[in-house]
């Protein structure tokens, strides 16, 4: 038994820290990370969601590409499904929605490209809005490293 316990609890502590790292080290090589943490703001990406997207160029990108567009301070992940890089301008589509609109954006040198989009890694940042939510993250650390900590007994017969 003693085995499956250090087993789930190395197992939190190792999916912990690969969350950590997955929400803080990519902004600083240039990817554009969007968490999905607030379920009041409107958006077609799923809440508790992390999308990671990398400028490419304008003329590199194709039809059916998938990119992130600013719209009224929100963010959305939309289809390319026309660009006129010398205009300026794209066509873009929902494709979450079956006949979803098009809708016409501005292109500049630069569009962020959606790389991945992984669930539920948003909720460990939704956690840390709330002193609930840090007690409990600070409970399951401080938890996990005492078992790891406990030094191992021999049973004497």
């Amino acid at each position: 038994m003693s085995k499956f316990l250090k087993f789930i609890v190395h197992f939190v502590v190792i999916c912990t820290i690969l969350c950590v790292v997955a929400l803080a080290v990519p902004p600083f090589f240039g990817v554009t990370t969007e968490i999905r943490d607030d379920s009041t703001v409107k958006s077609n990406l799923a809440m508790g969601s992390v999308t990671y997207a990398i400028p490419e160029k304008s003329s590199a990108i194709s039809v059916g590409t998938p990119i992130l567009v600013q719209k009224d301070s929100k963010t959305y992940k939309y289809t390319i499904t026309d660009l006129d890089a010398s205009k300026g301008t794209g066509t873009v589509t929902n494709q979450s929605v079956s006949g979803g609109k098009t809708l016409t954006i501005k292109v500049g040198d630069y569009v962020p490209k959606v790389v991945i989009t992984i669930g539920y890694v948003g909720y460990l940042l939704v956690a840390t809005e709330s002193i609930e939510g840090l007690i409990i993250l600070g409970l399951v650390v401080l938890l996990s490293l005492i078992h790891i900590s406990e030094p191992t007994r021999l049973d004497v017969i």
